[in-house]
């Protein structure tokens, strides 16, 4: 009863790569009765046994609570700018490293009775098995840990076991988490081996959280998957850039790729800018951006959006295209990607660092290297406590770096400014080449400048004009498209429109916000 057939199903990647296919057991009926019979009389306890901070393989709950919950975390890190630690974790096989020892002394010390755990020591006691390839079975050997995939009862157990693990990081006095709400507090949340922590931003709560993990993998013989563990960047130092588009897609293909190169790795984008392009435009659209929590730029040729990054961006892809295209630009498409792999690995002049190196806590240039020299003890693995350090040392680096040079730049923007002649609330003229023209009207004919108020307080060197709603036109001006209103001297005439050229004071010079 307690041999197996072990078959093996691919999952992705190099199929001569052994860990790139899965393990699945072909138990027999009778295992299968029992195993069905004991995860059943199990199922109905697991909800006091195990607290809500696991999600997977408990009566009435789901896994979209912690997922939830992973959600809040991140939004009130973001808003409030809490410096907390994030941190993803995963088991490696971690069905396959569950030691038998451990299984049975953690159902003994959650009160199971001494039945149940004979009828455990049975279904493992001389537990042998075979693998099946390509039609044909290994001789048998003897298994002397694991919990079997495709046994009914095996992922409860597991559950039961990864407790053990969260009780300790939940009690530990030197880890603590992050408090969302009044007498609500989140410091783990598990799904199944797949870990989500929060807690405070120093060495001594990271070393505590190795403690307990090292720990817990001397008692159960689990241990981390270092390479699928990773820790969250605060989304203000991401320099990153990404050029997804390849070329001019239909709605449907541009959904695709939205969710597949986008929403898939980063989550739903909080700002989309884009130049009125009609499929961001149309009411489905932008009513589905809506209860996403998205936003939509809208910008044109004439009142560009005020994103620096992108547009810097932009001149730079632009730049390096002209060089590298040929003439009838056709393989322009093809060299996205090489501008985009020498942009992130390009020291950026604001961070003094690489956008790779900030993006993901190492110098991703040198990868292919990695591959082949041996790496280092402790520095070099991930969400260690000695690569979490080193990763504060270098945000702490690249926002002194970034004040350096927003300082430059408000000295370099401010050595021609004058005193902004405008303020809330005040009348301009703002020149009329601003406006649509309505049909069969000639622009000849107008007069050269509109009378308005100025709605808002200025930024920079722009301002946010009250029109009239129905014109077609963005509110927002540059301070060279208007001029300090002028009433018209008394004459004949009351009331008339001056015909004459405004003093344009703004034509050659910046104003202080």
């Amino acid at each position: 009863m307690t041999h197996r057939v072990i078959t093996m199903l691919f999952k992705k990647g190099d199929k001569a790569d052994v860990k790139n296919w899965r393990l699945i057991s072909l138990l027999n009926i009778s295992y299968k009765i029992l195993a069905k019979t004991l995860a059943r009389r199990l199922a109905g306890h697991l909800p006091d046994l195990v607290q809500g901070d696991q999600g997977a393989f408990v009566q009435g709950r789901s896994i979209f609570n912690n997922i939830v919950t992973a959600i809040e975390v991140l939004e009130v890190v973001q808003s409030e700018n809490v410096d907390v630690a994030v941190l993803l974790l995963d088991l490696e096989k971690a069905y396959d490293k569950v030691g038998w020892t451990f299984v049975l002394t953690t159902l003994r010390h959650m009160g199971f009775g001494p039945g149940f755990c004979k009828w455990t020591i049975a279904m493992y006691t001389c537990a042998t098995a075979s693998v099946a390839v390509n039609g044909h079975l290994s001789l048998p050997f003897r298994l002397t840990r694991s919990l079997r995939q495709g046994c009914p009862l095996a992922p409860l157990r597991f559950v039961l076991q990864m407790e053990v693990l969260l009780n300790r990081i939940r009690r530990h006095p030197d880890i603590r988490g992050l408090q969302l709400r009044e007498n609500s507090a989140c410091t783990v949340k598990a799904l199944t081996d797949d870990l989500f922590t929060v807690c405070e931003n120093s060495v001594s709560t990271l070393y505590a959280l190795k403690e307990a993990m090292a720990e817990y993998s001397a008692l159960s013989e689990a241990s981390v998957n270092w390479s699928k563990s990773t820790y969250l960047l605060p989304k203000e130092f991401s320099l990153k850039v990404e050029w997804g588009m390849r070329r001019v897609e239909e709605a449907p293909e541009l959904a695709r790729l939205l969710h597949t190169g986008w929403i898939t790795n980063q989550g739903v984008p909080e700002d989309i800018v884009s130049d009125r392009d009609t499929r961001f435009m149309s009411a489905f659209w932008t009513s589905l951006m809506t209860e996403s929590g998205t936003t939509m730029k809208s910008s044109s040729a004439r009142h560009p959006q005020t994103d620096g990054q992108t547009e810097r961006a932009h001149q730079t892809a632009q730049m390096m295209l002209r060089t590298l295209i040929r003439p009838d630009q056709k393989d322009r498409v093809d060299r996205l990607p090489d501008i985009e792999f020498a942009y992130n690995t390009s020291v950026h002049p604001a961070i003094c660092v690489t956008p790779f190196e900030l993006h993901h806590g190492g110098e991703k240039a040198r990868i292919f290297a990695d591959l082949l020299l041996p790496q280092a003890a402790d520095i070099d693995v991930p969400c260690s406590p000695a690569s979490v350090r080193k990763y504060r040392d270098l945000l702490i680096k690249a926002r002194v770096n970034m004040q350096k040079a927003q300082v430059r730049m408000q000295q370099q923007a401010n050595r021609r400014r004058l005193p902004c002649p405008f303020r809330e609330g005040d009348l301009v003229w703002v020149l009329s080449e601003e406006f649509a023209l309505e049909q069969d009207v000639s622009r000849k004919l107008l007069p050269k400048w509109f009378t308005s108020a100025v709605g808002d307080d200025p930024a920079g060197p722009s301002f946010v004009i009250n029109i009239p709603p129905h014109l077609t036109v963005h509110r927002v001006f540059h301070a060279s498209k208007l001029a300090i209103y002028m009433p018209p001297p008394a004459d004949e005439f009351p009331g008339r429109r001056s015909q004459l050229d405004c003093p344009r004071t703004c034509t050659w010079g910046r104003y202080h916000g």
